[in-house]
């Protein structure tokens, strides 16, 4: 089963198993906001993201957390398809793959 949760802080097996369930549901609110929307760069999915109840203190590295994970799962792409983000530098778009799930 694939990990959800990345221990970087040596957090306890017990806490690192909570904030594992916890990351599969972000992921979970993730495709199914690019399943709505499906082309988004990670500000825009994390935007959506912070407007559902209960979710306003949400990083947006949690969001890109599981925006990579759905990449690497094969649900989602990182596009060629680029735009100047909110800094100046360039970001480009996650797309759902089609027939994935």
């Amino acid at each position: 089963m694939a990990t959800s949760y990345h221990n970087t802080t040596g957090v306890s097996q017990n806490e690192a198993s909570k904030r594992n369930k916890n990351a599969k549901t972000q992921e979970d609110l993730v495709y199914e906001i690019m399943k709505q929307h499906n082309k988004l760069t990670k500000r825009e999915v994390h935007l959506i993201f912070t407007e559902l109840p209960g979710k306003q203190d949400v990083p947006e590295t949690s969001v890109g957390r599981a925006l990579s994970n759905l990449t690497k799962w094969g649900i989602l792409k990182y596009t060629n398809e680029r735009i100047i983000g909110r800094y100046g530098a360039m970001v480009g778009f996650y797309e759902i793959i089609e027939g994935a799930i």
